[in-house]
């Protein structure tokens, strides 16, 4: 009878871990701590079933995916290095992204299989979340059917979409324009003869808090992809671990 009560326990801990969503507002953090983050989300997936997503900042740097090239960047490598950008090919879909701060990339990381979806259906959903919080914004947000891994508003990209699924997991998910400087986006393009990236701001001519986007972007993804609860952290265990370590290790006598 024990033994019993303790499978049923556990039967519905996992059902709930299934059907639930951790997310991790973030502020602006490297692009290798993001990597790493997730690559240990993955493996709870993996193990655990688990579904999270990060929202973060990321210092200044260009993403190139599956089908992106150098071709999309209008910067000579004397300009990069001058600016410190790095340049980082990462097989995820999409085109060359463009990071800077006042955008928010979102780390999604889904056990497909435990939900039973498609990549195609899981695409769709994460597309449709990024649709319905650039329309709280009453903008008119279309997704061109030559363009299905972006959203545009008035024909220039506003939100991108890239992820990889290994394992039936995923990993990346999208980038979306608050209010970057839009200065440099004209010379890195998301694909060859796209139009710059545009921001929420640019359109909407008014400063606009990037924690509201957030907080729409995750109620819509909740919706879309189905979750009935949502637990958030402001920080995350493996991310306060590294600042202790790293304050030991300045602080150590040498």
């Amino acid at each position: 009878m024990l033994l019993e009560n303790s499978n049923r326990a556990w039967a519905a801990y996992r059902a709930s871990q299934e059907h639930s969503l951790r997310a991790y507002l973030l502020g602006q953090m490297a692009w290798s701590s993001a990597i790493q983050l997730q690559n240990l989300l993955v493996a709870e997936a993996i193990h655990y079933r688990r579904s999270s997503v990060v929202f973060c900042e990321h210092e200044p740097c260009i993403t190139v995916g599956r089908q992106g090239s150098y071709r999309h960047v209008l910067l000579d490598l004397d300009e990069l290095r001058r600016r410190n950008w790095p340049v980082h090919w990462v097989n995820r879909g999409g085109g060359c992204w463009l990071h800077l701060p006042g955008q928010l990339a979102l780390y999604l990381v889904v056990p497909l299989t435990s939900l039973g979806w498609s990549v195609a259906n899981y695409l769709q959903r994460l597309r449709q979340a990024l649709v319905d919080t650039v329309r709280d914004y009453l903008l008119p947000a279309e997704v061109p059917s030559a363009a299905e891994t972006e959203v545009q508003v008035h024909g220039r990209p506003i939100a991108c979409l890239g992820v990889h699924v290994r394992q039936g997991v995923t990993r990346f998910g999208a980038v979306l324009n608050v209010g970057p400087d839009l200065t440099w986006y004209p010379f890195v393009r998301t694909s060859y003869g796209a139009p710059p990236m545009t921001s929420l701001e640019r359109e909407c001519r008014r400063r606009i808090r990037p924690a509201e986007v957030r907080q729409f972007l995750l109620q819509h993804l909740c919706r879309q992809l189905e979750y009935s609860a949502v637990s958030v952290s402001l920080e995350h265990p493996w991310l306060m671990r590294r600042v202790n370590e790293s304050a030991a290790i300045t602080s150590a006598p040498s």
